[in-house]
């Protein structure tokens, strides 16, 4: 699934391409993928100028000069492509957001993926929006503040990065990247963490996710940016799908195991185990 380096890609192309833009007309191919249903999603967003593009986690938003706000999901492995017409094979574009210039978004593959459109007062009744932590990346808290959001919970901190509602915008991919930057084992408790840890964790997150999105994302699976253009950063990751190769950092071959019922991969030397202290009876 895309995560939030991806979006924040595909936000900044959208930034750069669409705003001012009139939509001239919305084609549903798909109806789950779209909420209200397809004659109200025509009739908040046929007429309407985009005017921002804004991100929150894995949710693009785009802001319409009526009222109304474009709620973009990837899902497993969608993408959104600007093309010069609003051709398509339906059976590949749930959704096409035409424009008055002869432009149009391609929304592809969309597999669980949506685009939504709510009152811009309203976004919080969208759980996605309302129940979200910090931005992982524009709101990341100092590392002080972390140990309110994870250093007091007794859950792994690959479970805790995992978390939408504590920080938002990390999934699989990147919780494993941040975690071997951060030098800390995935099944380390967040009451574990030390103030110089917690410290690493908050420069991990920092630097994994801007190094990701400076490569323009990492395509796993079909994502590319507005242009069609596949990220680069698969090939810089340092332990997400490298089992079996080597360490960056110290050349120990590299693990997978199952944390919190996703695949995580590790370095067992720069990523040691802390050992859970019991209370004696």
């Amino acid at each position: 699934m895309p995560e939030l380096p991806e979006l924040e890609v595909l936000r900044r192309g959208l930034e750069d391409e669409v705003i001012g833009k009139t939509v001239s007309d919305a084609i549903v191919n798909k109806q789950p993928c779209v909420n209200p249903k397809p004659p109200a999603y025509q009739k908040a967003m046929v007429g309407a100028k985009i005017t921002a593009a804004r991100r929150n986690g894995k949710i693009v938003l785009l802001d319409l000069d009526n009222g109304h706000t474009l709620l973009l999901h990837l899902g497993l492995g969608g993408r959104i492509v600007l093309r010069d017409s609003l051709l398509h094979d339906p059976d590949q574009a749930q959704i096409v957001i035409a424009f008055q210039d002869g432009s149009a978004l391609h929304a592809e593959r969309l597999m669980f993926g949506n685009i939504h459109v709510l009152p811009t007062d309203k976004l919080n009744a969208d759980p996605r929006i309302g129940n979200a932590g910090p931005d992982a990346l524009d709101e990341l808290p100092a590392a002080a503040q972390l140990r309110d959001i994870y250093g007091k919970r007794k859950s792994a901190l690959k479970a805790l990065l995992l978390d939408q509602s504590a920080l938002s915008g990390i999934g699989n991919m990147y919780s494993n990247e941040i975690l071997h930057r951060a030098r800390l084992h995935p099944q380390t408790l967040g009451a574990q963490l030390s103030d110089a840890e917690l410290q690493r964790l908050h420069d991990a997150i920092h630097d994994a996710l801007t190094a990701a999105i400076a490569d323009g994302g990492a395509s796993e699976t079909n994502f590319t940016d507005l242009h069609g253009n596949k990220g680069r950063h698969l090939e810089h990751l340092r332990v997400h799908g490298r089992a079996g190769e080597a360490c960056p950092e110290c050349g120990t071959t590299i693990k997978e195991l199952r944390v919190s019922g996703r695949p995580t991969f590790i370095c067992p030397r720069c990523q040691r185990k802390k050992p859970v202290r019991r209370r004696k009876k």
